[in-house]
């Protein structure tokens, strides 16, 4: 019985680090946090917010992208109440999964 259980918690921890590399974020599994999504992504548990790229802006580097993002049900974009003060854009740091 104890190798049973050892083997499936073994199996499960192996599975969600494949899903990890496959992802290539931390974070493969989420949930959005308010009603903004709705109804393409319905609200569920405290994780890290799910919004929609509207733009996306290259810099000067090569494969440097800046990004604004909007909940689908929200009037206005995410720089007003979602970012922090004076933040317009979302950068690479900011940025910890996508959602396909």
């Amino acid at each position: 019985m104890m190798i049973l259980t050892g083997s499936l918690v073994t199996l499960a921890l192996m599975t969600w680090q494949l899903i990890v590399l496959v992802t290539g974020t931390k974070y493969p599994v989420a949930v959005v946090l308010s009603g903004s999504m709705e109804p393409g992504i319905r609200k569920g548990k405290e994780i890290p917010i799910v919004h929609r790229v509207i733009k996306v802006h290259r810099q000067n580097a090569p494969n440097k992208f800046i990004l604004l993002t909007k909940g689908d049900a929200n009037s206005e974009d995410d720089r007003y109440g979602v970012y922090a003060d004076g933040q317009l854009w979302l950068e690479d740091h900011d940025i910890i999964g996508r959602v396909i």
